[in-house]
C-alpha cells in the first residue's frame, strides 16, 4: 500500500532544496509544492519503526474524522500509531435511555473503529466531556494530576516522536483546551519537568475536523482507495452518534484527502527578532 500514497507539502524557498529530494516540485497559486510518495514530506527525518505517532482527540471520533488516513499511512510506512482520547464522551447521548450507557457504548465503538484503521493502542484519560476547562491544569483542585501532567506522562511513556491534534478553530471548548494543552506538553515532554524520561517530539501537526484551519494548511495527503474505504467504515462504526452519517457522507463526497497544518517549535530569540525588525 505504501507505494500508492501521495503526499504534498507547500514549502518556502529555504525548504525547497531540502524537500525536493523526496518528490517533484510544481507550483500552485504562486506557491511551491513538493509532491511524492515519500512520507518524509509529512514527517521530515522519518525513522520507520522508531517512530511513535500520537493522535490526540478531544472526543472518541475526532481522530477518525480528521486523521483516519494519516494514521494508516503511519502504519504503512513502518511507524507505530497511538490514539489518545481526552474526554469520556458522557454528553454524546442522543436519548435519555442511552445516558447511563453512553460511555461504554462510545468506548466500544472507538475500539471497533480503530481496529478498522489497524490501530489497537488506545489511551483514555476520561476527563468529563464538555468540562475540560476544570482539568486543563497541571494539577486538579483536589491535588490529582491534571490534563497537562497526564498528557506529558503519556507522551514520555510511549516515546512519542510526532503528534497530531485537531485545530482549535472550532467553538467546542474541549477542542480549544486540547489543542492548547498539546502545544505546551510537546515542549514539556522533551524536558525533565515532573520526572520521567524526556522524548524528542519532532513534528506537531493540526488536523481539521469540523472547521478549516486559521492559516492555510501546508500538508496534503491522497490515500489509496483501500485506506479511504477503511476511514469511511471507521466513521460509520460510531453508530450511537446519530449525526455521524452526515459527517461520513461529507467525507465520502470529498474523496481520499486530508490536510494538515505544521506547528513550528517555539524558537524565540531576542537577537534574531532584533536583527529582523531593527
Amino acid at each position: 500500500m505504501a507505494d500508492t500514497w501521495n503526499f504534498r507539502r507547500r514549502v518556502n524557498d529555504e525548504e525547497a532544496d531540502r524537500f525536493s529530494r523526496h518528490g517533484q516540485i510544481f507550483f500552485k497559486e504562486g506557491k511551491t509544492v513538493v509532491s511524492g510518495s515519500d512520507i518524509n514530506l509529512v514527517f521530515p527525518g522519518w525513522k520507520g519503526e522508531e517512530e511513535h505517532v500520537l493522535f490526540v482527540a478531544p472526543h472518541d471520533d475526532d481522530n477518525h474524522l480528521g486523521a483516519g488516513l494519516l494514521s494508516q499511512a503511519v502504519s504503512s510506512f513502518g511507524g507505530q500509531a497511538y490514539f489518545l482520547v481526552v474526554t469520556d464522551g458522557r454528553n454524546g447521548f442522543c436519548t435519555q435511555e442511552e445516558k447511563s450507557l453512553i460511555y461504554e457504548i462510545r468506548k466500544n465503538e472507538n475500539i471497533a473503529a480503530s481496529r478498522i484503521l489497524g490501530i489497537d493502542r488506545i489511551i483514555r484519560l476520561d476527563y468529563e466531556d464538555g468540562n475540560l476547562a476544570v482539568y486543563n491544569t497541571i494539577t486538579t483542585p483536589d491535588g490529582k494530576p491534571g490534563f497537562h501532567m497526564e498528557l506529558t506522562r503519556a507522551m514520555r511513556e510511549f516515546g512519542v516522536t510526532r503528534v497530531i491534534v485537531p485545530t482549535f478553530n472550532y467553538d467546542h471548548p474541549d477542542h480549544k483546551y486540547t489543542n492548547e494543552a498539546v502545544r505546551i506538553c510537546v515542549f514539556h515532554a522533551g524536558t525533565d519537568i515532573w520526572g520521567g524520561r524526556p522524548t524528542d517530539i519532532r513534528t506537531l501537526l493540526e488536523s481539521a475536523v469540523y472547521r478549516p484551519f486559521i492559516l492555510p494548511p501546508d500538508i496534503g495527503i491522497v490515500s489509496p482507495q483501500e485506506a479511504f474505504t477503511n476511514k469511511l467504515k471507521s466513521i460509520h462504526a460510531f453508530a450511537s452518534q446519530k449525526q455521524i452519517k452526515s459527517l461520513a457522507d461529507r467525507v465520502r463526497k470529498s474523496g481520499p484527502y486530508e490536510n494538515f497544518l505544521s506547528i513550528p517549535a517555539p524558537d524565540y530569540s531576542p537577537g534574531k527578532l532584533f536583527d529582523r525588525y531593527f
